[in-house]
């Protein structure tokens, strides 16, 4: 009666991640979706512009729903050990957001700005030098962070603008290639 009881319990929280993962996805891409369709997509119909809305919110919250399921199935029967989630979530990202479109791009960028501040708050926890040095704190280190990322962007835009995503070039080349009374392109 106990393992079949922790089946059930299972099962019903693989049911529950999956709902979690797809309203998840719906909460977060629909605000999204309608507000970069309507401002950089006004070539389209309001039919068409309803349609992107529609495929974007449903590619994001059935792409979360399909994670959550692989995720907490795996790996199936194991104890639970630091690596069996890297395993797990190595697995789900390759199946799930493995294929390249704009919101699973979008995804794989979030998630990877946020990693290494994780990472580096994880090693500064630890005691890793230099993140763990007294000077190191957020206060002092963020405008450090905030000039290198930003010199570092504007570098790429205006010596290598051919490896920077097509979004983000057309963002800039609006920005910082208009002149005034023309618009920029």
């Amino acid at each position: 009666m106990e393992m079949r009881r922790l089946l059930l319990d299972e099962v019903a929280a693989i049911i529950a991640g999956t709902l979690s993962g797809a309203k998840y996805g719906l909460k977060i891409r629909l605000p999204h979706a309608t507000v970069m369709t309507f401002l950089f997509a006004k070539q389209l119909t309001f039919r068409e512009k309803s349609k992107t809305i529609a495929k974007l919110t449903a590619e994001h919250a059935t792409n979360l729903a399909a994670f959550v399921f692989i995720y907490k199935r795996s790996p199936p029967g194991l104890p639970e050990l630091p690596q069996h989630s890297f395993l797990a979530g190595a697995v789900g990202g390759y199946i799930v957001w493995g294929r390249y479109s704009s919101v699973n791009y979008q995804m794989i960028l979030y998630l990877a700005s946020r990693i290494l501040v994780g990472s580096i708050k994880l090693a500064r926890e630890k005691g890793v030098k230099p993140f763990s040095w007294s000077g190191a704190s957020f206060g002092n280190t963020y405008p450090l962070a905030a000039a290198g990322i930003w010199g570092t962007v504007l570098y790429l835009f205006e010596q290598h603008p051919n490896v920077l995503h097509p979004s983000l070039r057309r963002s800039m080349d609006e920005i910082y290639r208009c002149t005034l009374g023309r618009p920029s392109g």
